[in-house]
């Protein structure tokens, strides 16, 4: 019995070191189909199982697996596939591009590049397919229609003016309702109307406070993130060149509908002469127009009051004022992989002439270098830069706030010449219409009156990525944005005022200078455990805002010389101001995110940022986010549905104070001083707490679908906080 109880044992230990003994080891490497290149980051699991392995930066792997198993390779963006091993020791997989995700690889508001399907959180992606769709006059203009949840509105016809984008409906009691711009990786303050949309490789649009809570203070109104072109998607040894030429010609759309007749008893003899002569007026001899102190009388209404009386020239003033002008672009943009260099190079040239008459609009010349140099296997170097040089021709005595040239035309008679000449031979005489005492010849400032502005921008951005493991990576950068604008306002000595004498002139002018920058440190962690994927994020940030402005104005010439633009020619008064001012903030966040198979995503983030701009008592704020999302699809089978999700969020982001809100401020005036508003050291940043439940398909292969409920609370807590700023005497 004891020989067949041993026996039974060693056959036991026999079949379990025969079993055990069938695991062999495969190794292998993953490239590319498109260019060959290696897949880091790519699964290989052995089906059925949750057992398996990552491939490192050269995209090499080793498993231990049974002789017969299937392996599974996936990677993000690529087919997976499923490969029998069939006793081999050395398997070698080429990926396919699976381009129904290639260009849905999210990197906003995430630990880590994210498919889309994968998103627990509101991101939008718009590519360069989209972006080239219908071509934009700039990156201002370039998402209008294209991202649900953001309006895209032009405040303003003037040529180079930037675009309103509110994300979501406006946020804000107090402050400005514009989302935070990042431009690879600067956090630009300027316009967005200077930056060509020909470079851009994709927006994406952080929505909400829950999404954008990785953006901290300043994210309250939603994160835009721009992404320029680099070289680095094209093939090895691939080169691309675009060129852009665009020409075409402002008109006027629609005009106001105005009346063509008046009310007015008309000369038994008015259509003997070029003006229209009323009943009850006496004209001066040789009058053939205009203004005239020598006329006398007054018109005489018509029995009934109609509008039926014809003049005797009729003008189509509106087109004299907005004859149109001409736009065009001129680009050329190159795109390279050379292996272990990529780069990018493009210039652009361009003009919007706007409508009006007299006036040039806006011109601009955009220069970008982008570089991109493997330096090591594990080390990675890019550097960003954008050089912007631009010119407005703004009109002359407009105002946006009241109406300026505008009104005036509208409420010209519509049988004023506007363009008879003054006295003194000036064009666009100053008063064209006798009727109207208190209207000016519109056209007269354009022609006049000079403003400019000339700014220069430098955004530029350098990081350098190091990867000691396969599975960790360290990313430095700094960024900044330069920009200095210089404007003026020039009226000459022989100007004429409403009452048609010179007004001896004035001058303004103004110059800026801001400096902003950011360095970063980011510490990214990425690992496979099983059927979990792990990717967390710690990062440290510092901010520096640098601003300084001066302006002057003077009036009253003593010379009526157009060249003497200068403040030693003033003999009037003269009015100098300036501000200097300077924000530094600090910020620490972590970010992980779970994903179980696939199917389940967990998210969680915390921030602290630390800002001058909050009061002394409250010099820290923290903002959260708790999200997650269940993919349906992975766990039942829909026909006609490739992909069914569930999310839910719950975060908060903030918006900061303006400069001089924490600080006791007073007015000075030629030495005459005045409280304007009280301190509050109790100031915090403005916070919005938002949840969020949404749900995302693609069905059919060609529709994506989303719906989204969010409920945002906004903390408008620099205004509420004790001793918040209000009105003190002067």
């Amino acid at each position: 019995m004891k020989r067949i109880t041993s026996l039974l044992v060693c056959l036991l230990l026999f079949g379990f070191n025969a079993a055990f003994g069938q695991n062999i080891q495969i190794k292998g490497t993953v490239t590319s189909a498109e260019d060959g290149s290696p897949v880091p980051g790519a699964y290989v699991l052995i089906k059925g199982t949750n057992t398996g392995a990552a491939t490192d930066v050269d995209g090499k792997y080793v498993v231990s697996a049974p002789a017969n198993a299937t392996l599974v390779f996936s990677s993000i963006g690529m087919l997976t596939q499923e490969i029998e091993v069939n006793g081999r020791t050395v398997i070698d997989v080429v990926f396919e591009s699976e381009a129904l995700e290639m260009d849905e690889i999210i990197v906003s508001a995430v630990a880590a590049g994210t498919p889309k399907k994968k998103m627990s959180v509101s991101v939008t992606r718009v590519g360069t397919e989209s972006l080239q769709e219908v071509p934009a006059s700039s990156a201002a203009t370039a998402l209008q229609g294209k991202v649900s949840g953001v309006t895209v509105t032009q405040s303003a016809g003037n040529p180079g003016r930037a675009a309103t984008v509110i994300i979501r409906g406006a946020k804000q009691l107090v402050g400005s309702q514009d989302p935070l711009i990042i431009v690879d990786g600067v956090m630009v303050d300027g316009t967005l109307a200077d930056i060509n949309v020909d470079d851009i490789e994709s927006f994406e649009v952080v929505k909400g406070a829950s999404a954008s809570a990785l953006y901290g203070s300043r994210a309250g109104n939603g994160v835009i993130v721009i992404t320029s072109k680099s070289g680095r998607n094209l093939k090895s040894g691939e080169v691309s060149v675009r060129v852009r030429n665009e020409f075409g010609f402002n008109k006027l759309s629609n005009k106001y509908d105005l009346s063509t007749h008046h009310q007015f008893v008309l000369a038994d003899d008015w259509q003997n002469y070029d003006y229209t002569k009323y009943a009850g007026v006496t004209y001066p001899s040789g009058y053939q127009g205009g203004w005239d102190t020598g006329i006398e009388g007054a018109r005489i209404t018509s029995p009934f009051n109609y509008m039926d009386q014809p003049y005797a020239k009729t003008y189509d003033l509106q087109d004299e004022m907005f004859p149109g002008n001409n736009f065009f672009t001129n680009y050329v943009g190159v795109e390279a992989n050379l292996g272990k260099t990529a780069v990018m190079t493009s210039f652009e040239n361009n003009h919007q002439g706007g409508l009006m008459e007299l006036v040039d609009g806006y011109r601009r010349q955009n220069f970008r270098l982008n570089l991109t140099q493997k330096i090591t296997d594990k080390l990675t170097v890019t550097a960003t830069n954008l050089y912007i040089k631009s010119n407005t021709k703004q009109p002359g005595g407009e105002s946006e706030y009241n109406g300026g040239v505008f009104f005036n035309l509208l409420l010209s008679q519509p049988d004023v010449d506007l363009n008879m000449k003054n006295a003194d031979g000036q064009p666009y005489q100053i008063k064209p219409d006798w009727w109207q005492s208190n209207t000016t010849n519109p056209l007269y400032p354009l022609w006049k009156i000079k403003r400019e502005e000339k700014r220069d921008r430098l955004i530029s951005a350098f990081s350098a990525n190091y990867a000691p493991f396969d599975w960790m990576n360290v990313d430095a950068k700094y960024a900044f944005e330069m920009q200095s604008t210089n404007s003026y306002e020039f009226e000459p000595y022989s100007t004429y005022d409403e009452n048609g004498n010179y007004n001896l002139g004035s001058l303004y002018v103004y110059s800026s200078r801001r400096f902003d920058e950011t360095a970063q440190t980011t510490l990214n962690l990425q690992r496979v455990f099983g059927a979990f994927t792990a990717k967390s994020k710690l990062s440290y940030i510092y901010e520096r805002r640098f601003m300084e402005w001066n302006d002057a104005t003077g009036t009253d010439f003593s010379f009526d010389v157009d060249r003497l633009r200068a403040f030693d020619n003033i003999a009037g008064e003269r009015d100098i101001d300036n501000s200097v001012s300077e924000e530094v903030t600090k910020d620490a966040l972590g970010i992980l995110s779970l994903d179980y198979k696939g199917k389940y995503i967990l998210d969680g983030m915390y921030r602290m940022d630390g800002s001058s701009l909050f009061g002394e008592n409250e010099r820290w704020a923290s903002y959260y986010r708790v999200s997650g999302a269940w993919r349906i699809s992975e766990d039942f089978q829909i026909p006609g549905i490739q992909e069914l999700k569930i999310r839910s969020a719950y975060g908060t982001s903030g918006q900061r104070p303006g400069y001089s809100y924490q600080y006791e401020t007073t007015t000075l005036v030629r030495g005459d001083a005045g409280k304007l508003t009280l301190g509050n050291r109790d100031l915090k940043p403005a916070r919005s707490t938002e949840f969020e439940v949404g749900l995302n398909a693609d069905f059919l292969k060609r529709f994506d679908f989303e719906a989204t409920y969010s409920k945002t609370i906004t903390e408008d807590q620099f205004v509420e906080a004790p001793q918040a700023i209000h009105m003190g005497g002067w």
